[in-house]
């Protein structure tokens, strides 16, 4: 017996959605439609169906091409999870930022994390 996992679902949808985003232009414009409709949207796939008068299954399987193919040019192109691991080091970045701020007394100390940001700040540029 299968259990419905709501938070596995969301996190499909969200990271398709994310994919979407990034790559949703490379793709044709009614694979994009009905995609975007699908998951951003939350329209059915009966209710994409009438609307481009044409079949459930034809949508469906525009949907499921259209989500390998965005997942095959993430694998190409890496940018999601670029962005991701950015996103990850700036928020890094300002944890040891708002450090900083409270070690004004100890010179030495904040002399080392300003390196380090430094350092830090290299790799981003690299990355970018």
């Amino acid at each position: 017996m299968q259990i419905f996992n709501a938070d596995e679902d969301i996190r499909e949808k969200y990271n398709t959605a994310l994919l979407l985003d990034y790559y949703g232009s490379l793709l044709k414009k009614p694979q994009a439609d009905m995609t975007a409709d699908y998951f951003f949207n939350d329209m059915s796939l009966s209710e994409i169906a009438a609307d481009n008068d044409t079949s459930r299954q034809s949508v469906y399987d525009t949907v499921k091409r259209s989500v390998a193919k965005l997942e095959n040019y993430e694998e190409l192109l890496g940018l999601v999870s670029k962005h991701g691991r950015l996103s990850e080091k700036i928020a890094d970045m300002e944890i040891k930022l708002a450090r900083l701020k409270e070690l004004t007394g100890d010179t030495c100390e904040a002399t080392d994390l300003i390196e380090e940001l430094s350092k830090e700040l290299g790799v981003i540029k690299e990355e970018i």
